[in-house]
Parts: C-alpha cells; structure tokens; sequence
C-alpha cells in the first residue's frame, strides 16, 4: 500500500487493436469518457461513480480516468499507455495514483488489475 501503483503487461495484439480496445475497456472498468484524441493517443475522463467526479487529467500519449472520492481514498488518477513491446507484442502500461493521501488501502493496484484483466477479457473475445 503507497501513492501508487504501476504495472506492465504485453498483449499479442497490434498497438492499434490495443488502442481501440482501451476506451471499452476503461467504460467497463467505470469509467466515462470526456473527450479523445485518437491522433494523439490521449483521452480523459471521470469515475461514473453516480457521475460525482473529482476532475480529469490529460496525459499526451496516454489514455486516462480518474476515480470520484470513495470511502478508502479520495479518488484515484489513472494513466494507460501503450507502445511497442518486444517480439512484435504491444506492451501497455497502467498506473493508478491517489489524487491525495499516504495510504491507497489496496485500491491501486486493484484499478490497475481491473483494467488489465478486462483489457485481456476483451483482446481475446477479438481474436
């Protein structure tokens, strides 16, 4: 238990299929979107947490969501990026951040294994 939690994974899908998969992925995880840049890569958006949100965050290159405040934290930052991996693999990235506190109570790493977990539900329903 931290400030954050941060994790790698790598996909045998193309960055693009990836990419594509990451704005379902982040709606299921419950997340809304706000708005997106595919040329950019970029996308921000907010806990659907009864639509109470804490703000967003735009990070270039990246996809990401922050969480409404809850009763463990209040809120979480969350930033997905995706690159080239090794072997012709696509690697993503996923770190979750406390907007504000020492301690997250686990709810870190549990954001990142929810978007990792329903990325690779979904990539393999694709293929």
């Amino acid at each position: 238990m931290g400030r954050k939690y941060e994790s790698t994974q790598q996909f045998d899908a193309s960055p693009d299929s990836v990419w594509e998969a990451l704005g379902p992925v982040v709606d299921a995880a419950g997340f809304r979107v706000t708005d997106s840049d595919d040329d950019a890569r970029t996308l921000h958006g907010r806990k659907r947490k009864g639509d109470i949100a804490t703000g967003n965050v735009i990070v270039p290159g990246g996809r990401i969501g922050r969480t409404a405040p809850a009763r463990k934290t209040f809120g979480e930052k969350l930033a997905v990026s995706v690159g080239a991996g090794s072997n012709g693999r696509t690697s993503v990235n996923v770190e979750s951040r406390l907007v504000f506190g020492l301690i997250d109570w686990g709810e870190n790493k549990k954001n990142v294994d929810r978007v990792f977990g329903l990325l690779g539900t979904r990539l393999t329903a694709e293929s």
